[in-house]
């Protein structure tokens, strides 16, 4: 959290994702999607979102010079609100031959609002660049939903210690990742409201009755998780196998693993479906690995067993 001062009042403010909470997240994500329609630059979304957080309302009984320290006290601060984007460069060699310290600075602000005078910082501000939404983190925002005066609970994702904790079961993670791929290809509503129905054990026809800009939150959040179990985890081996083409599509099919651990001896379909997605992924890596291995003790080459295993040759290597 972000302690800072402001018209007489401490605030304390969210510096990441997970110290959201659910009302926050929604109207971020409805910030956040303006942003992506073009109705709203980057400046904006925080400086509404700062607003909102910190239940503050511009008056206009403000004279023009007051309005105008208002305003730019808003802007200075609302900049610090920096982990919804990520500032990525054409020429992202150059920043990368930077040192960490910079490089984590410029991921996050620009050149020109980092108040120091360092070479790599002109450099930086001569590059092309853009932000864009940096939406990876690994907690259910949306804990819950309500329809009338029934509540609905969700599944629950944390990561603690780095140690992931679910109780999303592999089956109900298979089918609401395969109706998220099939809604981001075609937009059809039917896709959406049946992910979040499974996501949620909502009864049918009810999905569609969850406000808009909940569902929107909630797409919005398992996308993170997916985009978080594939680029920041162990198990992004599972997503990221073969050619770099697989990074079109966030989630694979995981349906033929059940069948492959079934085939294994892990129990049938029905049983795996109940398991943890943790268990569910575990086993799906650990049959990666242990099949790397015996080929290599079946004398083939790096090279031979990526062909195999459609794995790459870094993944091969990674693993031996």
């Amino acid at each position: 959290m972000l302690t800072l001062q402001f018209a007489n009042r401490t605030h304390q403010l969210p510096d990441q994702w997970e110290e959201l909470n659910q009302d926050q997240f929604v109207g971020l994500v409805q910030l956040l999607t303006s942003f992506t329609q073009g109705d709203l630059t980057p400046d904006m979304v925080r400086t509404l979102f700062f607003l909102d957080l910190a239940d503050i309302k511009p008056r206009r009984t403000r004279s023009k010079e007051q309005a105008a320290l208002f305003s730019e006290n808003v802007f200075r601060i609302s900049r610090n609100l920096t982990f919804m984007f990520r500032i990525q460069y054409e020429n992202d060699k150059a920043i990368r031959a930077m040192g960490k310290d910079i490089q984590g600075l410029l991921e996050r602000y620009l050149p020109e609002e980092i108040e120091e005078d360092l070479p790599e910082l002109r450099v930086a501000g001569k590059l092309k660049k853009h932000l864009e939404i940096d939406g990876v983190f690994a907690k259910n925002l949306v804990p819950e939903i309500r329809i009338r005066r029934k509540v609905y609970q969700g599944y629950r994702f944390t990561r603690i210690g780095g140690v992931l904790n679910t109780d999303l079961p592999a089956g109900d993670f298979i089918d609401a990742s395969t109706l998220h791929d099939q809604y981001m290809l075609s937009g059809e509503e039917e896709h959406l409201n049946e992910m979040v129905r499974i996501l949620y054990k909502l009864p049918d026809g009810v999905a569609g009755r969850v406000p808009d800009a909940t569902r929107a939150a909630i797409l919005f959040n398992f996308r993170a998780i997916l985009l978080f179990l594939t680029h920041q985890t162990q198990y992004g081996i599972l997503w990221r196998k073969g050619s770099a083409k697989q990074d079109e599509k966030i989630s694979i099919g995981f349906v033929d693993s059940l069948y492959s651990l079934a085939k294994a001896g892990y129990g049938d379909t029905t049983r795996l479906k109940t398991i943890s997605l943790v268990e569910f992924l575990d086993l799906l890596l650990k049959e990666i690995i242990d099949a790397v291995k015996q080929l290599k003790e079946a004398k083939k080459n790096v090279a031979e067993i990526a062909e195999l295993t459609k794995l790459t040759i870094h993944q091969v290597q990674s693993i031996l």
